[in-house]
């Protein structure tokens, strides 16, 4: 996500009004400028996801952990009752 973020570093400095980039034409610097927004969002859509994964992953198997206790209890529960 870092990697993201720096997309944006670039942008700010592109669109400095400093003549750092007076190489380049204005809209060769618009396409630098579009070209990292992009880059911007590809990258942060795909450690969005990455992050939900990871923390969607583990509740899915502690709730299916539970749910297999809940029913393994319940049975032996109910054998002890009937044996009684």
């Amino acid at each position: 996500m870092a990697v993201a973020l720096l997309n944006f570093i670039f942008v700010g400095l592109l669109l400095n009004d400093e003549n750092d980039f007076s190489i380049f034409e204005k809209s060769q610097l618009d396409a630098l400028v579009v070209f990292f927004l992009k880059g911007f969002e590809m990258i942060w859509s795909i450690g969005k996801t990455t992050v939900e994964l990871f923390i969607s992953l583990p509740m899915i198997v502690g709730e299916l952990g539970f749910g297999l206790w809940l029913l393994f209890k319940g049975e032996n529960s109910n054998s002890n009752k009937k044996t009684q």
